[in-house]
């Protein structure tokens, strides 16, 4: 409006009209700075949630492996399981952890995920054995609860 006005009015009074078409080009300066603002907040804002969905994707891949090892896990649990079960944890994990270390190796799920041995040892005693329902129900299963009898 202020640059028709300005074009309208430069015959009857110039100084009126630079004035006003001053101000068009004040204002058009100005939305320009918005465009351009909002062109780079768009990209600010569209990467901020890139990096937010690829830690999420990770940690959901991260999950989804752990979830395999520990299905290998029970499975070896059951299948290696002696007769009267196992004395405790640690037994149990002496006996499953070579097979299961050998199944996350064939499937290249080392590394990030399970760095070695030591540490699937760890993992399965200090928090699956006692977290993860399957696991969980599989240890209680196989590990032989001995009863003291009181006389």
């Amino acid at each position: 409006m202020s640059y028709q006005w300005g074009v309208s009015i430069i015959q009857d009074d110039e100084q009126v009209a630079f004035d006003a078409l001053l101000m068009a080009s004040e204002l058009l300066d100005k939305c320009l700075g918005m465009v351009w603002f909002k062109i780079e907040d768009d990209k600010r804002k569209n990467l901020s949630k890139i990096r937010c969905n690829a830690g999420k994707n990770g940690g959901t891949k991260k999950a989804d492996v752990y979830k395999i090892i520990q299905e290998e896990l029970v499975r070896l649990i059951y299948k290696n399981s002696p007769e009267d079960g196992w004395k405790n944890k640690s037994a149990v994990i002496e006996d499953v952890i070579i097979p299961l270390w050998a199944f996350i190796e064939k499937n290249n799920f080392q590394g990030s995920h399970v760095s070695n041995e030591e540490s699937l040892r760890e993992i399965i005693l200090k928090t699956w054995s006692l977290k993860i329902d399957d696991v969980k129900h599989a240890f209680n299963a196989k590990v032989s609860k001995k009863t003291k009898i009181i006389k």
